[in-house]
């Protein structure tokens, strides 16, 4: 789960489902204001059908193409947003500027991940009633379509990886989650964790030859690393709190997770060895989910050291921090579209 303080779809709207009713027949009136030579005889209405508890359509697109953001500060972002009350997908520039929603479904659609060539988001969907489960989003026009999979449970935390080839996910088939890959067409599909315990937020190093995660097997929430077939699997943090890791630097040498290990959750970097711990933030509040940006210059975050929950972004050393929104609502899961 890729933050713990925000375990997406954990927590579902409820819809409200229709029901009909036949409606009563109408009484007569009485025997004093009829004619006496014509007794009216009421004639039953014909019963009116109950319509089926309402569901959701699969997502499609309902309007013309987005508009191209410039890029201005270095970039695109694409980010979960609360501002309309339920969860949906925005993009922005780097500097926070042109803030527009992809996704406007009644589903909550979280956790973002980047196609390579940055024409495509994957993502996780839950409506009330349904399974947490995986889509596509096309960033032209707003298509969305799903990712079929063979599973029990739901699934979420999905990460693209760096060749296109394969998406990692968590699957909570009952009590436990598990790690699995799959092709983006849904087959192929592959189960690398599964031990009884909670292991969840895959992340691909820039080779895709290996995926951290995190995982509470020895009783708390660790950041562990294995190789891309599920072997290999080693321990990187030992903590009291809960290490959860959300992103791979560019070059390969550090992942940046979330940690509450001294009270509130901070943003922390490791080396793929487990050595060079080092704290980038510092609050009172809870600092989640960083992304580092192409270049690896920056990370940007979600911290609620402002009115709210909102998107945040340092240098990768933790210094000159800069807020990128301040919207309604909570503002998180932020990731830099790829340079192709």
């Amino acid at each position: 789960m890729r933050a713990t303080a925000f375990v997406p779809a954990l927590v579902v709207l409820v819809l409200l489902t229709a029901c009909g009713q036949a409606a009563p027949a109408a009484a007569p009136p009485p025997a004093s204001a009829q004619p006496a030579a014509a007794t009216a005889t009421p004639v039953p209405p014909a019963a009116t059908p109950v319509p089926p508890a309402a569901t959701l359509p699969p997502p499609t697109a309902t309007r013309p193409a987005l508009p191209t953001l410039s890029g201005a500060g270095g970039g695109v972002i694409a980010f979960t947003s609360e501002r309309k009350y339920n969860q949906d997908i925005f993009l922005m520039n780097a500097d926070g500027s042109e803030q527009t929603p992809l996704t406007t479904g009644f589903a909550n659609e979280s956790a973002p991940s980047w196609s390579p060539d940055g024409t495509q988001l994957a993502f996780q969907s839950g409506a009330s009633g349904s399974r947490t489960a995986l889509r596509i989003v096309s960033v032209a026009d707003g298509t969305v379509r799903p990712v079929p999979l063979d599973v029990r449970g739901d699934a979420w935390e999905v990460a693209w990886s760096h060749d296109g080839k394969r998406l990692a996910f968590s699957n909570m088939p009952g009590t436990s989650s598990d790690l699995c890959i799959v092709n983006p067409d849904g087959t192929g599909l592959q189960r690398l964790v599964s031990n009884g315990a909670i292991n969840g937020s895959p992340v691909w190093s820039p080779d895709d030859q290996q995926i951290a995660f995190f995982s509470d097997r020895d009783g708390d929430m660790e950041v562990y690393v294995m190789d891309a077939n599920g072997s290999n699997q080693r321990r990187l943090t030992d903590s009291p709190g809960e290490d959860v890791p959300t992103s791979w630097s560019p070059d390969g040498s550090w992942i940046a997770f979330q940690s509450n290990r001294d009270g509130s959750f901070e943003i922390y970097l490791v080396r793929p060895d487990g050595s060079g711990l080092t704290r980038l933030t510092d609050n009172e509040v809870d600092d989640l989910t960083p992304a580092w940006s192409p270049d690896g210059t920056k990370i940007a975050y979600s911290s609620g050291m402002g009115s709210g929950r909102d998107i945040y972004v340092m240098n990768a050393d933790g210094t000159d921090v800069r807020q990128l929104t301040d919207a309604r609502g909570m503002d998180y899961y932020p990731v830099w579209r790829p340079v192709p």
